[in-house]
């Protein structure tokens, strides 16, 4: 393996870790949230300030899992990049067959760039909401589903890269998992938007 290869895989490494931090702050809090409904109206000091403490720990997950999906999608980006413009092409029938398999692995990446992407945007889109904790329990279901589908996709990517062999059998599961992912997340995306609560 190259240099780029094993800084890509550290990456891919540390973003994993970061994102399931994130995810373990978030169900902690959350925990905490529902074991002790909150009562603001009754001004409780220990109330308040447990309050502002899931506050602060929904903010940290919020910012930790942004972060995460931030260098998984710049690891995807530069492994795309890698495979479209190192890899040489030849002449022949040969090397069309070759840039064929190539673009099967580019397209199947580029859709879970955009599995990525949309989940992003739905994080950033509704930032308050999922900040003040205001979504249905369904939104947290769905994203932890896709977390799983794009875990999936990466060890299928990385798994691959460390082989040092050609991704074309990996490249439909790929593309069936980056599609769920984003089929997924639209319905997470829909529960934010349909099914929000007041608080």
């Amino acid at each position: 393996m190259d240099a780029l290869t094993i800084l890509l895989l550290s990456l891919t490494i540390v973003a994993i870790f970061i994102i399931l931090i994130g995810h373990g702050i978030r169900i902690h809090a959350l925990k905490n949230q529902y074991a002790n409904q909150t009562n603001l109206v009754s001004c409780d000091k220990y109330k308040l300030k447990h309050y502002n403490t899931n506050k602060k720990q929904l903010m940290m997950s919020y910012i930790t899992i942004l972060t995460g999906y931030g260098i998984l999608f710049l690891f995807l980006l530069i492994a795309t990049i890698k495979s479209m413009f190192i890899t040489p092409i030849g002449a022949g029938v040969g090397a069309n067959r070759k840039l064929n398999l190539n673009m099967l692995s580019i397209i199947s990446t580029l859709i879970v760039l955009a599995t990525i992407t949309y989940k992003i945007w739905v994080y950033i889109r509704y930032h308050q909401i999922i900040l003040d904790n205001k979504v249905a329990d369904e939104f947290y279901s769905f994203s932890n589903i896709s977390t799983f589908l794009i875990f999936c996709f990466v060890f299928c990517y990385m798994s691959s890269i460390m082989a040092n062999t050609s991704s074309t059998k990996v490249d439909p599961i790929i593309c069936v998992l980056g599609m769920l992912g984003i089929i997924v997340i639209a319905m997470s995306h829909m529960s934010v938007v349909f099914f929000s609560t007041d608080g």
